[in-house]
Formats: C-alpha cells, sequence, structure tokens
C-alpha cells in the first residue's frame, strides 16, 4: 500500500469517528511493519543485488518515468509516477507495475508495487513512493510490468540537494554569464535578449539575498566572494534606475532601450527589492543598507502619490515589514500587520485568480511575524489562517495527483473560471493564460514557498508534501516534456521527465534557442513553462529564460530546505558536473558574397567530430544608424547543420540599420543529444 495515500487519508479524514480515526493513526505502522517483513523475505541476511540492464530506459512508447531528476531531499516526501504517454488510451484494468530502488553498488534498497492512482488533466498515473529511504547516495529507480521494463537514471538523495546541486550554476554561474557590459549600465540580461528589466533584477536580488541570508556559512570563501560581487551587481542597477529625487523607479537604464515596461509595476517591484536589501544588509553594508532603505521610501512615496492601488496588500505587508526590520518604525509594522489581515481575510486559492508569472509568495510577511513577533496581538489570527488556508491545499490535494496548486483565472471571452479549473484537476487540462496559453513555472516557486510556511505554521505533513510537490514540479517531476527538446533524452519515447532548469545537463529542457547575447560558459537558468496541453517547444512562450524566476528558484529552496533541515548546516555546493557529450564551436568562416555577408559555422564534439542537426544562433550587431530604434541594432539568425557538421548563416547589410563594422557572434547551438560548452569554443567574433 502507499504510504502517501495512507497518510493523506489520515489527515483528510480528522474529523470522522474516533475509530475510524484510531485505525487511520495505526495504518502507517502496520504499512513499516509489512514492509520491514518484506524487506528481509526479500534480502534474506544482506540486501539483494540488481543490475539494471542497459535495455530499460526511462520510458517507452506507451509508458514514461516522472521523477525529479534534480534529486530528492533526504527527509522529504519521495515518489516516481509512471504517465500513460496518450492519455486518450484504453486504462489496463489492474495493471500494477514492480518497482525497486537500487543504490550506488546495485543492492535493492526498497521496492514495491506501484498501482494505478487515478488522473491529473486527463494524464493516467501510477505512483511509486519510496519515502521512508533517507540515507544519502545515488539511486536509480526500475519498474517492470509485462512488457514494459523501464528506470531512471542515476538521481541523488540528500540534505540541500538542490542547493548543492543548482546554486552554483544558477546563482554565480549565471551571473557571470549575464553581466552585461557598463555600456549598458552593469547590470544583468535579464532574459535571451540584452533587456534589463528592474522588476527581475529585483527578484534575483531577493533570491540572493535569501542565500546569502541563510547558506554563507556554508560556503567557500570564493564563492561568498562572487555571491557578494552578484548581489552589488543586482543592487547597484536598481539604486542606478532608480530616480532619486522622485523614487520613481524605471523599467530599464537609459542605455537598455529595449524594455517597455510598466513604470509602476517596476516601482512596484524595485521597492521590494531596495526594502528586503536593506533588512538584509543592516549589519553587512550599512551605508549601502542605508541609502537603499532612503530610497524605498521614496519610492513608497511616489506610488501614493501616483499610483497607490498599484502596492496591492501582499506586495505592502512584505515591504512594510522589511521597512520594520531595518528601521524599526512600528507605523511601517502596524502598516504591515494591516496588510496581513487583509490579504487573509478573503484567501480563497480555489476562486482567486491564479496567475501563471506569479512568483510573489502570499503569505511571506504573515510567516516572518509569526516567526519574529510571539507576542504580537494577531499572533493567534496567524496560527488560525494557516490553518484555514492549509485546508485549501488539502482541498485540492484530495483530487491532484500532482498534488500541486494548479495556475487557473477566470475568463469570460475564453469561457474559463478559476474555481472550475480547480475543481476539474483530474479531468480537465490546464487553459493556460493569455494569447500563448501559458503555464508558467513561476506560480509553481511563489506556491511552493507559501506551503512550505504553511507546513511551519501547522506542522501538518501534507503542507510538506505540497511543497515538494511544487518543487518537484521545476525539478522533474511534472507532466513530462516532449523527448526532443529534453537534452539526453533516452531514445524510444515520445516524452521523457525533465528538469526546467535549463544549462543543468541531461535532463534538462532545452531553452528557446534564440538569443542576442553571446554565452561565455555553460549556466543555468529557470525556462518560462508549458503552454496549454504541456506543450514545450521552442517558442519564447514556453522556453524564454529569466533571472526573475532565476531569484525565485533560489529563494524557494532556500526557504523549502531550511524547513525540512532545522538547525541543519548544508555543505558548499559543487560546480555543474560534465556533461556526458558535449559541442562547440570548431570555426567561423565569414565571407562576401554579391553583397551578402556569409557567415559559414562548423559544430563539433569533444572528439572533433561533426555534430550533424544542431540549430546554431547567430547575431549580427553594429552602432546604430541615425534615424532608427536600439532595440534594432541587433539581428539573429538560425540555421540547422548537416552531416559534415557545417551550416551557413546569411545577412544582408540593408537588413540591420546599423554602420560599419558589422560584428558576428554564435549565441547558442542546441542539439537535444549534446550540452553546448561555449567556454571551448576559442573562436572569436567576426568583424565586416
Amino acid at each position: 500500500m502507499n504510504t502517501y495515500f495512507i497518510d493523506h487519508a489520515r489527515v483528510s479524514t480528522r474529523r470522522r469517528s474516533g475509530t475510524t480515526r484510531q485505525r487511520l493513526a495505526v495504518a502507517p505502522i502496520v504499512v513499516a511493519i509489512a514492509a520491514v517483513l518484506a524487506a528481509s523475505c526479500v534480502f534474506g541476511g544482506g540486501r539483494a543485488k540488481f543490475n539494471v540492464p542497459d535495455t530499460y530506459t526511462g520510458g517507452d512508447q506507451s509508458y514514461t518515468l516522472l521523477y525529479s531528476t534534480l534529486g530528492y531531499e533526504a527527509t522529504a516526501t519521495k515518489r516516481v509516477m509512471i504517465r500513460q504517454n496518450d492519455p486518450a488510451a484504453a486504462i489496463p484494468q489492474g495493471l500494477a507495475f514492480q518497482w525497486r530502488l537500487t543504490n550506488a553498488r546495485h543492492e535493492q534498497v526498497a521496492t514495491g508495487h506501484a498501482v494505478y492512482a487515478g488522473t491529473a488533466w486527463s494524464i493516467p498515473l501510477w505512483v511509486a513512493d519510496f519515502s521512508s529511504v533517507s540515507q544519502p547516495g545515488a539511486y536509480r529507480l526500475s519498474v517492470e510490468s509485462p512488457g514494459v521494463h523501464l528506470a531512471t537514471d542515476v538521481f541523488p538523495i540528500d540534505r540541500f540537494v538542490m542547493f548543492q546541486h543548482t546554486f552554483t550554476s544558477i546563482g554565480l554561474d549565471n551571473t557571470d554569464v549575464r553581466s552585461a557590459p557598463p555600456e549598458l549600465d552593469n547590470g544583468l540580461y535579464e532574459n535571451n535578449a540584452r533587456d534589463g528589466s528592474s522588476a527581475a533584477h529585483a527578484e534575483f536580488l531577493i533570491g540572493l539575498l535569501a542565500i546569502a541570508d541563510q547558506r554563507k556559512p556554508s560556503m567557500t570563501e570564493d564563492q561568498k566572494r562572487r555571491l557578494g560581487a552578484a548581489i552589488d551587481r543586482t543592487i547597484d542597477y536598481l539604486l542606478l534606475v532608480g530616480d532619486p529625487a522622485t523614487g520613481e523607479i524605471h523599467d530599464a537604464s537609459p542605455t537598455r532601450p529595449f524594455s517597455g515596461g510598466s513604470s509602476t509595476l517596476s516601482t512596484v517591484a524595485g521597492l521590494r527589492g531596495l526594502a528586503r536589501f536593506a533588512a538584509t544588509y543592516r549589519a553587512t553594508d550599512p551605508d549601502k543598507a542605508e541609502r537603499a532603505y532612503r530610497r524605498a521610501k521614496l519610492a513608497e512615496q511616489w506610488l501614493a502619490d501616483h499610483a497607490p492601488a498599484a502596492l496591492d496588500d501582499v506586495h505592502r505587508s512584505g515591504i512594510d515589514y522589511d521597512l520594520y526590520r531595518y528601521a524599526g518604525d512600528q507605523a511601517a509594522l502596524d502598516r504591515a500587520a494591516a496588510a496581513v489581515r487583509a490579504v487573509i481575510a478573503t484567501y480563497d486559492l480555489r476562486t482567486m485568480d491564479r496567475r501563471s508569472g506569479d512568483a510573489l509568495p502570499h503569505l511571506e510577511a504573515m510567516f516572518r511575524m509569526w516567526k519574529d513577533l510571539p507576542s504580537h496581538p494577531d499572533h493567534k489570527l496567524w496560527v488560525d489562517a494557516a490553518a484555514k488556508i492549509a485546508a485549501q491545499y488539502h482541498d485540492v490535494a484530495a483530487r491532484d495527483i500532482f498534488a500541486i496548486v494548479p495556475p487557473g483565472v477566470t475568463d469570460a471571452v475564453v469561457g474559463v473560471t478559476a474555481a472550475g479549473q480547480w475543481d476539474d484537476v483530474s479531468s480537465s487540462p490546464l487553459v493556460g493564460e493569455g494569447d500563448d496559453a501559458v503555464i508558467g513555472i513561476a506560480w509553481f516557486l511563489g506556491r511552493a514557498v507559501d506551503a512550505t510556511y504553511l507546513a511551519q505554521m501547522t506542522h501538518d505533513p501534507l503542507l510538506e508534501q505540497a511543497a515538494t510537490a511544487s518543487i518537484g514540479w521545476i525539478a522533474g517531476l511534472n507532466a513530462g516534456v516532449a523527448a526532443d527538446r529534453v537534452v539526453g533524452a533516452n531514445g524510444g519515447a515520445p516524452l521523457a521527465a525533465a528538469t526546467f532548469l535549463t544549462g543543468a545537463g541531461d535532463h534538462a529542457v532545452e531553452p528557446w534557442s534564440m538569443w542576442e547575447w553571446r554565452h561565455t560558459k555553460r549556466a543555468a537558468s529557470i525556462a518560462a513553462g508549458f503552454r496549454r496541453g504541456f506543450i514545450y517547444d521552442d517558442t519564447a512562450a514556453a522556453g524564454e529564460t529569466s533571472i526573475a524566476r532565476d531569484g525565485a528558484w533560489l529563494y524557494a529552496i532556500t526557504a523549502y530546505e531550511d524547513m525540512l533541515n532545522p538547525g541543519k548546516a548544508a555543505v558548499a555546493p559543487g560546480p555543474l558536473p560534465p556533461p556526458a557529450r558535449s559541442m562547440r564551436v570548431a570555426s567561423i568562416v565569414q565571407s562576401d558574397m554579391a553583397g551578402l555577408i556569409e557567415e559559414s559555422v562548423s559544430i563539433v564534439d569533444s572528439g572533433s567530430a561533426p555534430v550533424a542537426g544542431a540549430k546554431v544562433t547567430g547575431a549580427w550587431s553594429g552602432q546604430i544608424a541615425p534615424g532608427h530604434s536600439a532595440d534594432q541594432a541587433v539581428r539573429t539568425q538560425q540555421c540547422i547543420t548537416n552531416t559534415s557538421g557545417s551550416c551557413l548563416l546569411t545577412l544582408s547589410p540593408d537588413m540591420l540599420p546599423v554602420t560599419p563594422p558589422i560584428n558576428f557572434v554564435i549565441t547558442n547551438v542546441e542539439q537535444p543529444q549534446y550540452v553546448y560548452e561555449p567556454q571551448t569554443d576559442n573562436v572569436p567574433p567576426t568583424a565586416q
């Protein structure tokens, strides 16, 4: 029997008779005893050995294993799901999968049967639960049934597993690679283009600050230095784009005319970043913290004067509490408490618009005040509200096998409601938002933090499962991704388990291939998400990266791992592991044919063999000609390499309104069986 569902039944039936409660309370103990007896029968005096055959892959035409390819936290819920690839196909009656978990020594450490669990968004799913395994190590889970032989690739179980395996690439390497030059005001490239959104910088800053606040003792001196440099770059950019006289925070710097967002929304987001920096760096860098605090107060006043409705209660509660943390201002604390009361008074996940781009933790201020201010008059109110909101997570988890809170909006034109998408989570596909029907990753990051905070306030085990599910959705335990968009996906299956942390090596999604700036080394970033029907394709709607989501990831994993490891210290995180298969640009040959600029590009693997089928993106740029806008100064193109590993990119000079010289650089190379290693290129940009 699956202990995940036993625990769920126990939690969701608390108000039944005492006899029922008693039976449910002892059920996990009975299952645990049965598991021990079963293990002794299987293993005898020692653990049985099982070498996973090479023919076992992550999926076949009928079924795909869904798992956290980045790994599992040692004390958290651990599940692997088997999904039926074709949701419309008949569900085999009585089908169960025998599963076994093996360690690096090929020893069976757990085994069981994955039974049919139902559907989520019409996807039939079977579940294997191995939460009882907590020993750090490298594991594989294999699955067998008549005619089906599947296995995950190796994944880790450990404490602080996400911090260990993702912080260096997404926090440090990502900053280095995205660092913009002085002429673009030293900020970061926000996404695949040269944009420099202040809101995205603020979100990234908050993630870096969470890491700095909680993980610095676990870092090497070089990691601390690089983290400090990343924080300085982002806070300095926020201070630069803010008006020191009025407090208004512009969407981007004067030399970044590539963004056109609202200064009102930028001021709200920037204010949050400034206030968090002031509160976090009050003792570490008092001069810059004071400057950030004064600028935050100006921004708050600017919003009060020009757009008071823009500062909603969720934002206000967190911002004012950070201002209180910095200055000890009772009025700021009173405003924060009042905003929290307003948030929880009507909080209803079922009926509210659950927007895909909302990475903001809704309950952050309530949790922090509950933790920091046990004598506050509202303390009991916060505890009661946490229990009420936790019940909403119970409601959806009872019907959603993935155990996540689904995004959903009410849209009369499309004919959908947020409540309908909540109620029909087992059968109705997610609708998505906007013209591109986006199902954004940001939503799951925000809810991971909220579930983490609720778990600590209520001590409710289901909230840990909800937090784990939301982190797992990004880490690989999602609905599955088209195999041709996943690095290192095994052949023979249309879908594969994949993390949305791009650049993480095998089992990571390929990002949107159009890049305007050149990577200097491999780094990681969080992709946008799915489109309706769980489509992940080579589009901005699905695959574009953003430092906003990267910051939300750093924040979420810090809160999540702190909950699971109270009082524990993490170990220093390591670099990205070397890829099993890598590729590089071997040469770029430029020529001028009848007035056209041609760039012949050659791609090879680590052994210098040609790589066919690689999608090569190149960018031409130059000094913008008079009478044209700055965002016309770059033009990107793509070509696909042939069997000799070569392809041709061609530019007509009249396509790019710039004055000579025209510069050309390879910005990205994508091929699902390889990882692009730009630092091995050794091919300088060309100019004509």
